[in-house]
């Protein structure tokens, strides 16, 4: 193996192993608290819903899933 791949899946792991950590302060798996934004992203909702934006800059978006834990 090259010293460079041997870099790159070095980095690799310690990248995913730092990526796998709970939030500080936070147990593992504990809901987390995510807002909506104060004017819903600009958009009209009604009672009781709420809009976060995620990405405002990555062009048209076509499609949305949401995780039953609520990642996107």
């Amino acid at each position: 193996m090259s010293a460079g791949k041997f870099t790159f899946l070095i980095s690799l792991t310690i990248f995913i192993l730092f990526s796998c950590g709970s939030e500080p302060g936070k147990a593992p798996g504990e809901k987390h608290d995510i807002l909506p934004d104060e004017d819903n992203g600009g958009i009209l909702l009604p009672a009781n819903f709420g809009a976060l934006v995620v990405a405002d800059s990555l062009g048209r978006g076509r499609h949305l899933a949401v995780n039953d834990n609520g990642d996107v």
